[in-house]
């Protein structure tokens, strides 16, 4: 069934702020973790707003109140930052995924169920969508990032796939279709991402339509016109 959410219009979302934490220098054992937590956080932030190349170390380490020497304890490169943030994000997805997930439901409630899913993380925060939408543009500018974020788009097609197994087993989906569905899953998840996390209301309703159109209510075949008698 359709979370009833879909029906519902949210107001805007309010991202979560960032506390401010004091400088460090090289950080104690027991702390490493807290910071490195909020260096994702923040770095996070930063790359959603001005991408792989306009953000600098220094830029986050100022937002994070510590020296670029204390961040390049924890990360060190830029580029390792970045792809930590990348792990770090997918992790954060595809965590609640897992935790949302029925498998023993049909192939049209998990996909559903797992829009939800981002329609909530967006709630909670935005950054996350801001964050991978904008990794894409960056992996098409830096073939530095490409191949690793490649590498790392083969844990999203394992996940669906799994999905994709559940609708061949109750029928919903015809075994030469595989391919086909694991491509309409990437641009829906992807064009969503892109495309409407500005706006939860759209969102939303972007969902509705997805199960409208998994429901067979969306499009009609067009109606035969009779022909006029000559």
């Amino acid at each position: 069934m359709a979370d009833p959410r879909i029906q519902r219009s949210p107001g805007a979302s309010a991202g979560a702020g960032i506390r401010p934490a004091r400088k460090l220098g090289r950080p104690p054992q027991v702390k490493a973790h807290d910071t490195r937590r909020r260096l994702l956080d923040i770095a996070r932030g930063v790359y959603a707003e001005r991408g792989y190349e306009a953000a600098t170390n220094k830029e986050i380490a100022d937002l994070a109140f510590m020296t670029t020497a204390a961040l390049y304890y924890h990360f060190p490169s830029k580029r390792d930052l970045y792809l930590a943030v990348h792990d770090d994000a997918r992790d954060q997805v595809y965590t609640r995924f897992e935790e949302v997930l029925d498998t023993s439901q049909s192939f049209a409630d998990q996909f559903l169920t797992i829009l939800m899913a981002t329609h909530d993380l967006n709630e909670e925060d935005p950054t996350l969508a801001q964050f991978l939408a904008a990794a894409r543009t960056d992996m098409k500018r830096r073939m530095d990032l490409q191949q690793a974020l490649l590498e790392r788009a083969s844990h999203r097609d394992q996940f669906f796939e799994r999905i994709i197994d559940a609708g061949v087993r109750s029928g919903e989906i015809a075994p030469e279709n595989r391919a086909l569905v694991q491509v309409f899953i990437t641009a829906v998840i992807a064009g969503m991402t892109d495309a409407l996390s500005d706006d939860q209301s759209i969102h939303l309703r972007a969902i509705e339509a997805v199960r409208a159109a998994l429901a067979g209510d969306l499009v009609q075949p067009p109606k035969t016109r009779r022909k006029r008698a000559s």
